[in-house]
């Protein structure tokens, strides 16, 4: 029995020694544990360095080296201030880089994109307005979101790296630039703009899914791999006036999905391989080739006839091809007061198939009623000039604007122009329709405010503009379609205000 309690308090006191010196080592561990995780933490915040940019600056090949050591463990984010423009002059390249905050980032030198040292820590542009004048070449991991890019001269844009994601953004290319996609890439809710001489070679699978592509004056599209049209993409050859001679060339498929569609303008843009267009449920346009490969062209057309080759006007949409009317191309649209009224002038560079100009006269600019017609030419290449007078018209502010009808009833509506009151300005809304984009065109003096509201009026985005001749751009990614409002705010206190139908 005493052997037995003595027994008793040795293993018990064996037992409160072994948990003694357990409970030390799981506070040891959990010290270390926690002084890990306090180190990480600090890591965490080390690794991510934020550079912002509040005023007009340059990095050189001195200062840049200086803020991207070249060891690139670290994560940067450069926030440029919405009236700030950071100007890269030096060829370098970036890894693990955020730029954004509203601000521009123009390109000067080389700008190379390559993966980071985990293999694909992405550049990331997003919120951002990018002016492109040197070779930006996409080598690894990039992501574009509510991108803003315009390229200017021989500037170049190389996608090497597949799988590209281009969203919510806007890529303009003016005179002789480039973009070359060796590497997947989907526009995804974007729009592209090719403008003057500029070209798109595409060598790999490019998709555009509720996007715009618009092909302006002589630029080319030429597809080496298959483009895939989705959900309400648009392809634009030509941007209506006789002399735009832009075209889209296709070396393999185009795949026309889910009510997307190919507008050919006029008879001097084309779309070639017409042979290789399909359709929804796999049909292709090859039935027709021998309808619409003769159409507008040779002695009906500017252009020979050729293989492949179709000439507009034309729509190709997912149900198949459809001739369209050349619209009537209209320039110069004023109005001035003149003894005994207000007289409106305007000219065609070009007509088919046009009726006549229906006068349109609102007092608020929303509410409209016919005051008057002009006879249309009906079919004409050359330039006509048209008038009008209004001598009814009254003091103070007045909006006019033209209804253009064709023979087939088919009707389109001029910009609209507006005289009197103390705000003298010239108001342009367009396209309107609108389905990627907004523009608003002001011509006026002082300050103004352009706001893009609801039918509600509620204001979902608006601008300042300070010169006296500006173009305020509001993109619709993001917004339902339906009908909207463009307000002009003057800085007098008075407004204008346009309807906006947005179709999606």
């Amino acid at each position: 029995m005493i052997d037995f309690q003595y027994k008793s308090v040795l293993v018990s006191g064996l037992e409160l020694s072994r948990q003694t010196s357990k409970r030390k080592n799981m506070k040891q561990i959990y010290t270390i544990f926690f002084a890990l995780i306090a180190l990480v933490a600090v890591h965490s915040v080390q690794a991510q360095q934020v550079y912002n940019i509040t005023t007009n600056t340059t990095w050189n090949s001195t200062t840049i080296k200086n803020l991207f050591p070249t060891s690139k463990t670290q994560s940067y984010v450069v926030n440029i201030s919405p009236n700030a423009i950071l100007t890269i002059d030096a060829n370098e390249s970036f890894s693990s880089t955020k730029f954004t905050g509203g601000g521009t980032l123009e390109i000067k030198k080389g700008f190379k994109v390559v993966n980071g040292k985990n293999g694909s820590d992405p550049v990331e542009l997003e919120n951002i307005n990018i002016i492109l004048n040197a070779e930006m070449t996409l080598n690894g991991n990039i992501t574009f979101s509510n991108t803003n890019l315009t390229a200017n001269g021989s500037a170049k844009l190389v996608v090497n790296y597949p799988n590209i994601v281009v969203e919510f953004s806007s890529f303009t290319f003016n005179n002789k630039s480039e973009v070359v996609v060796n590497a997947q890439v989907e526009f995804d809710r974007s729009s592209l703009v090719l403008n003057n001489e500029a070209k798109m070679t595409a060598n790999a699978q490019t998709t555009f899914t509720t996007s715009t592509v618009r092909l302006n004056d002589k630029s080319r599209f030429t597809g080496n791999a298959s483009v895939t049209l989705r959900n309400n993409s648009l392809v634009n050859i030509g941007n209506g006036d006789f002399n735009d001679k832009s075209s889209f060339y296709m070396n393999a498929s185009l795949n026309v999905y889910s009510n997307s569609s190919v507008f050919i303008a006029n008879k001097n843009n084309y779309y070639g391989s017409w042979s290789m267009v399909y359709l929804d449920g796999g049909k292709t346009f090859k039935p027709y080739q021998s309808v619409w490969n003769t159409i507008n062209c040779g002695t009906d057309g500017p252009n020979p006839c050729q293989q492949n080759y179709i000439y507009g006007p034309l729509v190709i949409n997912n149900n198949g091809a459809t001739y369209a009317s050349l619209p009537v191309k209209l320039t110069g649209f004023e109005v001035k007061s003149v003894h005994g009224g207000n007289m409106l002038t305007w000219s065609t560079q070009q007509e088919e198939n046009s009726d006549k100009f229906i006068v349109m006269k609102s007092a608020d600019g929303t509410n409209w009623s016919t005051i008057g017609e002009v006879k249309a030419a009906g079919n004409s290449s050359v330039k006509l000039n048209y008038s009008f007078t209004d001598k009814a018209a009254s003091a103070g502010k007045q909006y006019y604007r033209l209804k253009i009808v064709d023979l087939d009833g088919s009707v389109e509506y001029s910009e609209i122009r507006q005289i009197g009151g103390t705000a003298t300005s010239v108001v342009s809304v367009f396209p309107n329709p609108a389905t990627d984009f907004v523009k608003v065109s002001v011509s006026g003096k002082g300050q103004t405010v352009v706001q893009l509201l609801s039918v509600s009026g509620k204001v979902m985005d608006q601008r300042k503009v300070a010169e006296s001749n500006s173009v305020v751009n509001f993109s619709l990614n993001g917004y339902a379609g339906g009908l909207y409002i463009i307000r002009v705010v003057y800085q007098s206190g008075d407004s204008e205000s346009f309807k906006v139908l947005v179709n999606k």
